[in-house]
């Protein structure tokens, strides 16, 4: 072989090897940044699940196709929210509006940013993208927990009507089932 076949030959493998290095996707590499991840890929996929179907939503049909995305006791509270709105019928039970996007329903899109880790667990706001202009604010905040080596959804936090407080998802499902459970006075 001749220098110049060698070179070329070099320089190909080194092309080659270049190209495959930049098409293989970044894996997060940070607490913050795999968090910020799990956050992007929930909402991309729910969100343009939503999108597809009319802007109808199944929290339903996710915990029950993805169950292990959710904590085990937000898990449990969703589960029996669920059972307790189909023994109700059209009547409300508890929550008023999708748990994973709120009362206002999917946005055409979500942009995810300041998250924050601390102690195990993770906390990103969410903006929705509406009409081509993203919100002024947050939309939700959800809380993830990592556990078994992945992120999973503890919570869901939502900006209240009437004050700046934030009201919890989880809490929320939990006060409605003790008062369903809470024997009535006949009185």
């Amino acid at each position: 072989m001749t220098f110049k076949q060698i070179a070329t030959s070099l320089s190909c493998m080194l092309v080659a090897l270049s190209i495959s290095a930049f098409s293989q996707e970044k894996t997060p590499t940070t607490p913050t940044e795999s968090c910020r991840a799990a956050v992007v890929d929930f909402y991309g996929w729910y969100g343009g699940k939503a999108l597809k179907h009319n802007r109808i939503t199944d929290p339903e049909g996710t915990v029950k196709a993805k169950p292990n995305l959710f904590g085990r006791e937000l898990r449990q509270e969703l589960i029996s929210q669920f059972r307790a709105q189909d023994k109700a019928g059209n009547d409300l039970v508890s929550l008023d509006g999708d748990p994973f996007t709120g009362p206002d329903g999917p946005a055409d899109r979500y942009i995810v940013k300041q998250v924050k880790v601390n102690d195990g667990k993770c906390r990103a706001e969410v903006y929705g993208v509406r009409n081509g202009k993203q919100g002024a604010s947050p939309e939700v905040k959800p809380e993830l927990e990592f556990q078994n080596s992945q992120w999973r959804f503890g919570d869901f936090y939502f900006p209240g009507t009437s004050d700046s407080k934030w009201w919890s998802v989880k809490a929320q499902l939990r006060a409605s089932r003790q008062k369903q459970e809470a024997p009535n006075d006949h009185k």
